[in-house]
């Protein structure tokens, strides 16, 4: 749609910029990794307006820009043409295996981040947060946003090439200072056996997977003040649950920490099983995929007159006497590779 702008950019603090330049003017951007295919990169621009790109490529067939030249230009003016309600577009297989743009809008984004920025961290906030991942998953936006438009706070990069160095990783976390990390709990454990101390990291939140207390044993041994663990589908903006994963209070029946009580302006339904998402940070469907979008997003009757969707997940859960909950697997096939 109008004021969709399609980055295609080398990690770095160049791309940062570019994409806090495209929300602030009113746009929304599409992270498309420099390592797809042509063809898994022309099908995501269909819908894009113009492309900012690092290095201009041959073939694109659609207007590229190049982010080196931005200041110099000023704005790209069709990202400021109107107020656009989509923040974002991010691509996610899910059980199908074929790819769909999640169009997250603006206000899912606001809903995410002033939970996050209120109440998931009211206290304890480092300066920087280490970028350990690449945009095109939606966990590392919550490190990309959060401590620069909320608090104030400083973002480090790193490349992809030095994200596949696991040493480099940990030295940039122990020059980083007070810092703060979104990690998914494969790569977290990676990290925690190379290092010999994260005392650096005053905070670590987990997603994307699930999270066992064994893990977060060894993050606290480690020196990590604080570990949380979040849930949350790409349809649903992030994350919509989180839990402070305090080993004194694990219960020995699991072996994974809880995904805890929705978060602000969120809903979470257990029916026969099944989670099902509701409230604020519901995105708005798929991109140009009426039918995948009404077979996900159901109107919720009992909110908001009906006018507001809840999105079926397709994730196993357990609602607890405390009213916290419990992730237990997929109702389906679905394996994150």
């Amino acid at each position: 749609g109008s004021g969709l702008a399609g980055v295609r950019m080398e990690q770095s603090v160049l791309l940062v910029g570019v994409v806090f330049g495209i929300v602030q003017g009113g746009g929304s951007f599409l992270i498309c990794e420099k390592d797809l295919s042509w063809a898994a990169v022309a099908s995501r621009l269909e819908d894009v307006t113009v492309c900012v790109v690092d290095q201009l490529w041959v073939g694109a067939g659609i207007r590229q820009v190049r982010a080196s030249g931005l200041q110099k230009c000023g704005a790209v003016p069709v990202l400021c043409s109107r107020w656009n309600d989509c923040a974002y577009v991010m691509y996610t297989s899910g059980t199908t295996g074929q790819a769909k743009g999640v169009r997250v809008g603006r206000r899912n984004l606001e809903n995410y981040l002033s939970w996050h920025a209120l109440e998931a961290f009211s206290s304890g906030h480092g300066e920087v947060a280490v970028l350990c991942g690449t945009l095109s998953f939606d966990g590392n936006l919550t490190v990309l946003f959060w401590p620069a438009m909320c608090c104030g706070g400083k973002v480090m990069t790193l490349s992809r090439k030095r994200l596949q160095d696991l040493d480099g990783v940990v030295n940039a976390v122990a020059n980083a200072g007070n810092c703060f990390l979104k990690l998914v709990p494969s790569y977290a454990a990676l990290l925690v056996q190379r290092a010999a101390s994260m005392k650096h990291a005053f905070g670590i939140m987990l997603g994307g997977e699930a999270a066992t207390w064994s893990l977060v044993k060894l993050l606290r041994l480690a020196g990590v003040a604080r570990v949380w663990n979040e849930y949350g589908p790409t349809e649903c903006t992030v994350a919509v649950s989180n839990e402070l994963a305090n080993v004194e209070r694990q219960q020995a029946e699991f072996a994974c920490v809880g995904i805890g009580r929705p978060g602000k302006g969120s809903w979470i339904g257990v029916i026969r099983g099944a989670g099902w998402i509701g409230g604020a940070q519901v995105t708005q469907g798929y991109l140009e995929q009426v039918q995948q979008t009404r077979a996900a997003f159901r109107y919720d009757f009992g909110y908001n007159d009906g006018r507001s969707k809840m999105y079926e997940s397709g994730d196993q859960m357990q609602a607890m006497l405390d009213g916290k909950l419990m992730y237990e697997g997929r109702l389906d096939d679905q394996v994150k590779i």
